[in-house]
């Protein structure tokens, strides 16, 4: 599947283009994360954490149908008025991966930084 930069949001001609590194996080780093206990189902979560996520195994576990969901936030509008074009075709893109790896995916469109921060704290 060819990608034509000049299709996708954040192409290297928009001026808030920012580049993604060249090389993937070593695992040392990817252990480093911290775990935050946020409600009442927090300690399952870190006991599930720990176990997919220890030296054995940084893969996420695609055992079980649906495999579990994909939250996409489009933000097409941004502040001050500036639009960022092509996002339409990248959330086409993205769900359609995610639906063919049998994730449910949920799209947001254009949520603004405080309800983004309430919705990740909840």
């Amino acid at each position: 599947m060819a990608s034509n930069q000049d299709d996708v949001a954040g192409s290297e001609d928009d001026e808030d283009y920012i580049e993604l590194p060249k090389t993937r996080p070593d695992e040392n780093a990817l252990r480093s994360n911290r775990v935050r206990c946020i409600n009442e189902h927090s300690e399952k979560s870190v006991r599930l954490y720990k176990k997919y996520m220890s030296e054995k195994s940084l893969v996420y576990p695609m055992k079980h149908l649906p495999r579990g969901n994909v939250i996409v936030i489009n933000n097409e509008q941004l502040s001050p008025p500036h639009q960022r074009r092509g996002t339409d075709k990248d959330i086409h893109k993205i769900t359609a991966i995610f639906s063919q790896l049998g994730f449910n995916i949920i799209v947001y469109n254009n949520l603004k930084t405080d309800v983004r921060y309430k919705f990740f704290i909840n």
